[in-house]
């Protein structure tokens, strides 16, 4: 999507007429489901990871090129609209860059990882913990952590100290989320799927997709 956009903007003249449904689909509650927007920044992770686990091909490489692009155009929007919101005149090229470089340290971060773990010795368990804890405090830090600052605030609690006390909350429920909710759930949904991929397999359900990408036996 957001590459070509960024097309049709480059090329006015003969793609134009895409400006205004992109627009449209943007702000689609619906689509916003479906990942429409934010889809390339989650496929280029999945692509990262399988270019530095998984080995490097280049259809690989050109789909994470395509939604490193389409993350990076993606940056430059949502920086341009904060800014309008906010009512602020700054360059929407710094959070990009910020983007960038942040990708750039996630490779990095993979690439040294071995040594890293060497160095931080008995810390590594500690360490991974608290990158563990930063996708579930991403999910709902600015609306459940503004909800609180908002609430305590408006029971009489100093801005500050209702502030801290939200992040500590955010915190807390991160570590509970990271160490003891989301290991179950990966457990049972483990457990599901394997029943699930038994089932199909059980009394050749997808026969016909075994035999279509099988070789026969020697």
């Amino acid at each position: 999507m957001w590459v070509i956009f960024s097309v049709s903007l480059i090329m006015p003249s003969r793609l134009g007429f895409l400006i205004p449904i992109f627009e449209r689909l943007e702000y689609s509650w619906k689509l916003q489901l479906l990942l429409l927007r934010h889809g390339c920044l989650f496929a280029l992770g999945v692509y990262l990871w399988l270019l530095l686990f998984k080995g490097v091909t280049v259809g690989r490489l050109i789909i994470a090129v395509v939604c490193f692009l389409a993350g990076y155009v993606e940056t430059l929007w949502a920086a341009k609209e904060e800014m309008q919101a906010a009512g602020m005149d700054l360059p929407i090229t710094v959070p990009a860059a910020i983007w960038v470089a942040s990708i750039l340290l996630i490779v990095g971060s993979i690439m040294i990882n071995d040594r890293a773990c060497a160095w931080a010795g008995t810390r590594v368990r500690t360490i991974r913990m608290l990158g563990l804890m930063t996708y579930p405090l991403y999910l709902f830090h600015q609306t459940v952590g503004s909800a609180l600052v908002l609430t305590l605030h408006n029971h009489g609690m100093p801005r500050f100290p209702a502030l801290f006390f939200a992040v500590a909350i955010c915190l807390a429920v991160s570590w509970i989320i990271a160490s003891a909710l989301e290991p179950g759930l990966k457990r049972h949904l483990q457990l599901t799927f394997a029943a699930i991929e038994g089932w199909l397999v059980q009394g050749s359900r997808i026969a016909f997709l075994l035999r279509a990408t099988t070789p026969p036996a020697a």
